[in-house]
């Protein structure tokens, strides 16, 4: 009997986190998916060979595995000529693809990559045998929601009567777990299926035409614990089980653009995600965190979404100058009282470390290079909200409660929760849409951080083993301090040679600051990665592309979209 692990997918719904690994090499319990199948495939007496079938991208790390492999299993590679999603096998034709490479010719096991499984893949194969029909291994997940992305099962003693892949109305809760056994009488009609052009993708369609054919299949149940590492939500749940996840983190405002990255990052460093945001700028919140609608000013909403939390990134405020212009009491009372809320909040519920992102707007219209240790003079609403916060916050550090305070750059570049309404971000669409670039003023200093940066940086926050004790990081790069001249010019330089720019001198904003960057270098051992020509690039080809839409949109503007949908604040 042979036994084929199927791992060939690009697994597309668990980005960012498999962006560059396959499911079958993320670890749980302190070992990749791909050692828990074969610690189970190596108690089956009658497997006497492994076949892993995988793509050309990812067969580097097949190599590598089966040249340090300690199973007494001999493991075969077979390699699908793929490199991206869109021209992959699927899970059918892989199957069909291994059977003729490996010239397959009897009984075998067939195992989902992404699989983790506690029953004794053992026992199957005995009830397999018993059988000697095309057998599947089913767990009753005990949820009609969560069967609705599954293959559901109808069993009549052990007789599978039906089978639907992703049902929208699902007969049962129970599901075929990925584990399959086939006869090699079987060989044949896995080779016609394909051959008659039916749906190469799921293996759940060969069982349904299986059935429709009057194929006998038998399903054997297990009550041990299965996950299916396919979705955020079932790679949490399983990262829980075997007690491997880092921890939760609690972002507020995690719909915005900075939220977007620090997210991302924070799920690729393997912690759990609460989300708490008002849901004002119409993104859709991801099945990859828990979302709670909620507002920062409100203690019911604050407290319920601390539950469970380890650590708090809050991003909840609003976001810039013109938005606190709004409306200057709802500005204090959402940056500077929500603030105090959600961190006395955080301290009460014995949260470990909350960060925060304060601004280089702090220091004002400052003349030379200022650090840390020098001089603060905001000169907006908006400004002094961040800084008054930083000062609470300070307050409140202990030995029990850590809070680390980050004084970033001016933002720019791509984020799935988009703006243009920041000093680099509106250069591209001017270029792209409007063929003409405009300079206020040009004198005047900004430093530059892309949004990806800042979000390592909150996470390199997260994790750092020492307190901070709400001492003030700059965050951003010293060589990345350009007056709005320099900046325009060198996108233009680089980027829109043949796009004018169109000045008006003398409309000037009166903040201006150059910033030095060195003490988060040292502190946090954080260097950034991308700069200005490169992150803007990326916002100019997505323009090109139209991959923003209306780029115009109130949605991508906080000030405008506040008013055109009539926000309450």
């Amino acid at each position: 009997m042979k036994a084929i692990i199927l791992a060939g997918g690009y697994s597309k719904r668990l980005w960012p986190i498999t962006r560059e690994i396959p499911k079958c090499f993320l670890e749980f319990g302190g070992k990749p998916v791909i050692d828990h199948i074969m610690e189970k495939i190596e108690q089956v007496d009658d497997i006497d060979e492994v076949i892993v079938s995988t793509n050309k991208k990812f067969e580097y790390f097949f190599v590598h595995w089966i040249g340090n492999s300690k199973y007494k299993k001999q493991i075969k590679l077979i390699v699908e000529e793929t490199t991206e999603n869109e021209k992959k096998l699927g899970a059918i034709g892989a199957i069909n693809y291994v059977l003729e490479k490996a010239e397959i010719t009897e009984d075998f096991v067939l195992i989902a990559g992404d699989n983790l499984f506690e029953c004794t893949l053992k026992d199957f194969v005995e009830f397999f045998k018993s059988k000697n029909t095309i057998s599947i291994a089913v767990n009753d997940v005990k949820s009609f929601e969560r069967v609705r992305k599954l293959g559901v099962v109808e069993l009549n003693n052990d007789k599978v009567v039906s089978f639907e892949e992703k049902p929208q109305q699902p007969k049962s809760t129970t599901i075929c777990s990925g584990i399959y056994a086939f006869p090699k009488t079987e060989i044949e009609t896995i080779k016609n299926y394909i051959k008659e052009g039916n749906n190469p993708d799921a293996t759940g369609f060969l069982l349904e035409w299986m059935i429709k054919n009057n194929h006998e299949i038998n399903g054997w149940s297990f009550e041990e614990k299965w996950f299916d590492i396919g979705t955020h939500t079932s790679f949490n749940e399983a990262k829980k089980f075997y007690q491997d996840m880092k921890g939760t983190v609690l972002v507020t405002g995690g719909l915005g653009y900075l939220g977007y990255h620090v997210i991302e990052e924070l799920i690729t460093a393997g912690y759990n995600i609460k989300v708490l945001d008002l849901d004002l700028y119409g993104f859709p919140p991801d099945e990859k965190y828990d979302f709670i609608k909620g507002d920062i000013r409100k203690e019911e909403d604050v407290i319920r979404a601390m539950e469970g939390v380890d650590y708090v990134v809050h991003l909840a405020a609003l976001s810039n100058d013109p938005s606190c212009d709004v409306s200057p009491d709802k500005g204090i009372e959402i940056n500077y009282n929500g603030t105090k809320l959600v961190a006395k909040t955080a301290k009460k519920m014995g949260i470990k470390r909350l960060v925060f992102p304060s601004s280089c707007s702090v220091y004002g219209a400052a003349e030379g290079v200022v650090s840390e240790e020098d001089k603060t003079g905001p000169l907006t609403l908006y400004a002094q909200t961040k800084l008054a916060s930083e000062h609470y916050l300070r307050s409140l550090v202990d030995e029990k409660f850590d809070v680390g305070i980050f004084r970033f750059a001016t933002l720019f570049g791509h984020s799935n929760q988009m703006r243009f309404d920041l000093v680099a971000n509106i250069i591209p669409v001017e270029a792209v849409v409007d063929g003409e670039m405009k300079l206020f003023g040009g004198n005047q200093s900004r430093p530059l951080l892309h949004v990806n940066d800042a979000a390592r940086a909150i996470v390199a926050a997260i994790q750092h083993p020492e307190p901070l004790k709400g001492e003030p990081l700059n965050g951003g790069n010293t060589e990345q301090n350009y007056t709005i001249r320099e900046l325009t010019e060198n996108i233009q330089k680089n980027i829109f040679p043949d796009i004018n720019i169109k000045e008006f001198p003398d409309n000037v904003d009166a903040r201006s600051y150059q910033v030095n960057f060195d003490k988060v270098k040292t502190v946090l051992n954080y260097e950034t990665k991308t700069d200005i020509i490169k992150g803007v690039s990326e916002i100019a080809e997505k323009l090109k592309n139209k991959e923003y839409g209306d780029p115009r949109a109130d949605q991508y503007f906080r000030v405008k979209h506040i008013k055109s949908q009539n926000i309450v604040l």
